[in-house]
């Protein structure tokens, strides 16, 4: 017994005095979530400068390789103007532009969708976002600067041009001698200059010039031409015979005749260099007009 016994102490003091060891190691590398979204905006996906002229509306789009988006929101120099969801729209509108804005940011927190505990639990989120400078300029146009030229015997109306998005068309009233005549629109902005097809002087003209652009913002100039004919006559009573005399027209590129008319009798003058014109008056009369009208 007492041999037996011994053998078994031996042999407990051996196994205790072992060292144990692997025979090798076994384990997984987790990659560090990595999500990655991608922010559309209207057509600024290759700017980050967004000019502003006028109220805009815009359009995104929002998509992500990973996980599940949570929250979105449009801030304006870091105010919060929209909440929505993966795509929507919203509006930039004059009284906020009014406000000078200097940035447009889009930004959204998604899950990072690695199936993690972390993940699962809702705690493994990330933050992604895109902004754009903002150059707004939602001021009214220059006052148009006005001249008067000539041009193949015409009157050239000339104005500043006005070459924002925002142009609209241009306006001209044109007034003779303080009477509306007409009114012309222009779309086309590169358009800054108008010829009178009518006017052949002799006459004031007052051309206003209106820029109008996108949300009523309008500017506003006027020019006169000051040209007044000079007609004078000279009436011989011997014979009852009538000398007029007057000035040449200014523009010769509408001119067609004078037109003389004594008590209803029209006389036409068709050779613009012809500035004198003699006729015996039919029928004079003591004490009684007669009238002479003349015109262009």
């Amino acid at each position: 017994m007492k041999k037996t016994l011994l053998f078994f102490l031996t042999l407990l003091m051996l196994c205790l005095g072992c060292t144990l060891e692997p025979s090798g190691l076994s384990y997984e590398e987790i990659a560090a979530p990595n999500p990655t979204g991608f922010i559309s905006l209207n057509n600024f996906d290759s700017s980050d400068t967004i000019a502003l002229y006028n109220a805009t509306d815009f359009e995104y789009q929002i998509s992500i390789n990973q996980g599940q988006i949570k929250t979105i929101q449009v801030l304006l120099d870091n105010t919060v103007i929209y909440t929505g969801s993966a795509s929507g729209k919203f509006s930039l509108n004059l009284d906020r532009l009014n406000r000078d804005p200097k940035k447009l940011k889009i930004e959204f927190i998604t899950s990072s969708g690695t199936g993690s505990l972390a993940d699962k639990a809702g705690a493994e989120n990330f933050q992604i976002w895109r902004e754009w400078i903002l150059a707004v300029d939602v001021s009214s146009p220059t006052t148009p600067v006005l001249s008067l030229s000539k041009e193949n015997g015409f009157m050239k109306l000339n104005w500043t041009g006005y070459s924002k998005p925002n142009f609209k068309s241009y306006s001209i009233n044109v007034s003779y001698n303080s009477s509306f005549s007409k009114r012309i629109n222009i779309t086309n902005s590169k358009e800054n200059y108008w010829i009178d097809s009518a006017y052949v002087g002799n006459v004031n003209a007052q051309y206003t010039v209106t820029i109008n652009a996108l949300q009523s913002r309008t500017s506003t100039s006027q020019i006169w031409n000051k040209d007044v004919q000079e007609f004078n006559n000279t009436y011989r009573a011997a014979d009852s015979t009538v000398y007029l005399s007057w000035r040449k027209p200014s523009f010769r590129g509408p001119f067609k005749n004078y037109r003389i008319v004594e008590n209803g009798i029209e006389r036409l003058v068709t050779n613009i260099n012809d500035t004198t014109l003699s006729f015996s008056l039919k029928e004079v009369v003591f004490k009684k007009n007669v009238q002479i009208f003349f015109s262009l």
